[in-house]
């Protein structure tokens, strides 16, 4: 279990979706990676934008769905198999914590990374039991938020 941080710093810039990510401005010789696929699941709408935009601005993700509620998270982390989903707790229709589970159920290779408002230690724990696979708070500065999400696609060289 990763411990949450504090902190905030987004920004944002258009990135590219959807192909694989070059090794940089290092040799020309490097592979190339696959980016890891996100799918974000957010009630609030202006979140989820700001997420997506900063994640596919870093060049190492790429957004596949967006969720505004856990039913949608769960049947978008069925229907694309991402990597990851970062969901928040605090959801309609169905929370967090039993999308973390449906979720680990039906694409038990997708991570749940929680990011959520509230900083309550027994729901991080509560998360953690349910199959997630770390809890942030959204006050998490986002470079920290990003070290969390990148190494969880392997990386699949050419």
């Amino acid at each position: 279990m990763v411990p949450p941080l504090t902190g905030a710093a987004f920004g944002a810039r258009d990135g590219q979706a959807g192909e694989p990510m070059d090794g940089g401005d290092g040799p020309t010789d490097w592979p190339r990676v696959r980016r890891v696929r996100v799918v974000l699941a957010d009630d609030a709408a202006e979140f989820r934008e700001l997420m997506r935009r900063r994640l596919e601005s870093d060049g190492r993700f790429v957004v596949v769905g967006e969720a505004a509620n856990g039913r949608e998270a769960v049947e978008l982390a069925e229907e694309h198999h991402p990597d990851v989903v970062v969901m928040d707790l605090a959801m309609p229709v169905m929370d967090g914590l039993e999308a973390i589970e449906e979720v680990r159920d039906r694409a038990p290779d997708t991570k749940s990374v929680v990011l959520t408002s509230f900083d309550a230690r027994s729901l991080a724990e509560r998360a953690t039991r349910v199959g997630a696979f770390c809890y942030l708070e959204k006050g998490t500065a986002i470079e920290d938020i990003l070290t969390v999400l990148a190494p969880l696609s392997p990386p699949e060289f050419e």
